[in-house]
């Protein structure tokens, strides 16, 4: 249950700063929007992943820890929001 969660989180920067590259100066509302489609597309991908390889018990822990690097996404979304950086 606990990957699942983690998954989730880490999907969050990827849709904000996929909405912020999309529509640059986007209003708060459509990044949170974002954001939460991106923990959810995320999730969904990690979870149709671990259905379709039951035969590993730890499937769900090595998914989460491969999900964690997009909280490598972080630092160009806090650039995303604050503006800053090349137009």
């Amino acid at each position: 249950m606990l990957w699942r969660a983690w998954c989730f989180l880490a999907g969050l920067p990827l849709g904000a700063l996929a909405v912020l590259a999309w529509m640059p100066g986007a209003p708060r509302v459509a990044v949170e929007i974002g954001a939460a489609a991106g923990g959810i597309a995320l999730l969904a991908v990690a979870w149709g992943v671990a259905r379709r390889r039951d035969d590993d018990p730890d499937r769900g822990r090595h998914l989460a820890t491969t999900a964690g690097v997009a909280f490598a996404a972080l630092p160009l979304l806090g650039a995303g929001l604050l503006q800053i950086g090349p137009p």
